[in-house]
């Protein structure tokens, strides 16, 4: 019997403590919103949005779980200086990895230091045939 009052002593003591303080424990947030679209088909049918988030200070490219685009051999998603690509100098995008299921969502790194508000769109694009599939004007 002692040993259960002594319990439940302690147990309504750390009730009775004052509130801890919100900047200690981690917070469970959703990742910030950067910028959305959805993707219109160029060469391949390309379904789908696609949006920018950051998560405990990374940002990532993230597919819907909806997105399709058709196959290819060589299709990689980019961040485009232009709304609507016409040009792929390696000056006009920033490649950010190959895509190896042409449906459902996936979620690509944006490298530390790119600025995304200087990328108009994300874009599916076959680098061996140097073709569209789709893109996705990026807005706020």
């Amino acid at each position: 019997m002692q040993r259960f009052l002594i319990t439940t002593l302690s147990l309504a003591s750390l009730l009775t403590l004052a509130p801890i303080s919100s900047s200690i424990l981690p917070l469970q947030t959703q990742p910030a919103f950067a910028a959305e679209g959805n993707f219109v088909r160029a060469d391949k049918n390309t379904e789908g949005s696609v949006k920018i988030v950051e998560e405990n200070g990374t940002r990532y490219l993230e597919l819907s779980e909806d997105f399709r685009t058709g196959r290819g051999p060589d299709v990689f998603v980019l961040l485009h200086r232009q709304a609507t690509p016409e040009s792929y100098a390696e000056e006009d995008f920033i490649n950010l990895g190959m895509i190896n299921r042409f449906r459902g969502s996936h979620r690509f790194e944006i490298p530390e230091g790119v600025e995304v508000s200087d990328f108009q769109s994300a874009v599916i694009w076959c680098r061996q045939f140097n073709t569209t599939f789709g893109y996705a004007e990026l807005s706020d």
